[in-house]
């Protein structure tokens, strides 16, 4: 008796219907989706629906008879024998097993079902089916890598990192140094240049960790924010690249212009100064504002000392601070140009704009009435001249300011000069009404 007869009308319900498992078997062997095919009691093929034969890019006269290690499918390590045995010996089926196959010379990803054929109780074979989903594996390996990478700057993001570190750790070396870092105000970069500028800065210093890692047969990412982590074997790395890698500038052209960053950095020893990420991690951390505090250094090794030490006016970022001074204030370039750097929003309500990020790209030159500008740049020259001080005095100067309704108030101006590591000596002044 042959398969196709073995399938009863009364197996698949068919009593009281005017279709009979003829209708079923042609309707099977002509979907476009499934691979339909049926194997003999010792698993020879002994047919195929036109999509099978369409898959794997062979004939019915090359198929009927052979198995699938004759046909060359199967990879070395397939169960494919054991599984059909369980199906042709013990009746079991086989429900959307995930397998590989050679198909065209690569390897292609399927589900596949399996059930026993039946003559009244004995089997004679069975019947499977398949759909590639080589597509959605790929899709799905894709999400993942996503869900471990950083979409800005293509670093691990904190779940990758903290996977590939564990694994690091625990099988690749004895010895290790953790990393972390951050970008210093880079909040003020944001506020001054923008976001895309700030991102242009994110993505030039991942790239320059990338590499410092790689080199050394590390691991680098990205945390989050402006917050880097690295872990480096300690037979690859001398302290002294750790330090210079920390107190570099790292540059980009914004504009024609040159904006120039640096990082901070602190580091903790594995496995003398903690044996676990979260461990290492918190002490990485303590160094590296220790190092930001210190301002001597860029660059801070953790010892238990630091465990004593306090952050709190680290509690509060620049935009918290400017915005909390109740009166004007703004910060522009000790040069001819006066450009504005940074303002808050009680100057943005003085001169009538709506929010301080308005200003962007404006002088200083532009709000002072060109007259008491002369007297301002006058002051201003004298300071620079004479201001050989590391904290020079603040001066006062009478001067109108372009206001709300576009006339001149009369505010003084109390500026003091600063060098600032990112735009070198710039004014900071607060204005109040006279």
């Amino acid at each position: 008796m042959t398969m196709a007869r073995a399938m009863h009308d009364r197996d698949f319900g068919f009593m009281n219907y005017q279709f009979d498992h003829r209708a079923l078997f042609t309707a099977l062997s002509r979907d476009e989706h499934l691979g339909i095919y049926w194997k003999d009691k010792d698993r020879r093929f002994v047919g195929a629906n036109r999509t099978f034969l369409t898959y794997y890019g062979t004939s019915y006269e090359r198929l009927i008879g052979r198995t699938e290690e004759e046909m060359g499918w199967l990879k070395k390590d397939d169960n494919v024998d054991r599984d059909e045995k369980m199906v042709l010996e013990k009746g079991r089926s086989v429900n959307g097993e995930i397998q590989e196959r050679y198909v065209g010379g690569e390897i292609r990803t399927i589900t596949i079902s399996k059930v026993p054929m039946k003559d009244g109780k004995e089997i004679i074979g069975l019947v499977g089916w398949f759909s590639d989903i080589s597509k959605l594996q790929n899709e799905v390996t894709g999400f993942r890598e996503d869900a471990m990478t950083d979409s800005l700057t293509g670093l691990l993001n904190r779940r990758g990192f903290d996977a590939a570190a564990e694994t690091f750790l625990r099988g690749l070396v004895d010895k290790a140094v953790f990393m972390e870092l951050d970008v210093n105000n880079f909040k003020l970069v944001n506020d001054i240049y923008g976001h895309d500028t700030g991102d242009m800065v994110l993505k030039k210093i991942a790239s320059e960790l990338r590499a410092f890692a790689e080199v050394r047969g590390g691991i680098a990412a990205r945390n989050g924010g402006d917050e880097y982590q690295c872990i480096l074997p300690l037979t690859n790395v001398l302290f002294g690249d750790l330090r210079q890698f920390a107190e570099k500038m790292y540059s980009i052209v914004w504009q024609g212009k040159t904006c120039s960053c640096s990082i901070s950095m602190g580091c903790a020893l594995f496995p003398a100064q903690g044996d676990n990420l979260p461990d290492l991690a918190r002490k990485a951390d303590k160094a590296m504002y220790h190092a930001k505090l210190a301002r001597r250094s860029h660059f801070a090794i953790y010892t238990n000392k630091m465990d004593e030490e306090k952050r709190d006016q680290l509690g509060f970022n620049i935009r918290d601070v400017v915005d909390g001074i109740p009166c004007p204030l703004v910060i522009y370039g000790a040069d001819h140009m006066g450009r504005i750097y940074l303002m808050n929003r009680e100057m943005a309500k003085l001169i009538g704009i709506q929010k301080p990020e308005e200003s962007r790209g404006m002088s200083i030159r532009d709000l002072v009435h060109p007259d008491d500008f002369r007297l301002l740049e006058d002051e201003l020259m004298d300071q620079l001249a004479h201001g050989s001080s590391s904290d020079p005095a603040a001066f006062c100067v009478r001067c109108h300011i372009k206001g709300t309704d576009l006339g001149w108030r009369e505010v003084l101006h109390i500026g003091k000069l600063v060098e600032n590591e990112l735009f070198g000596k710039v004014l900071f002044a607060t204005l109040y009404e006279a």
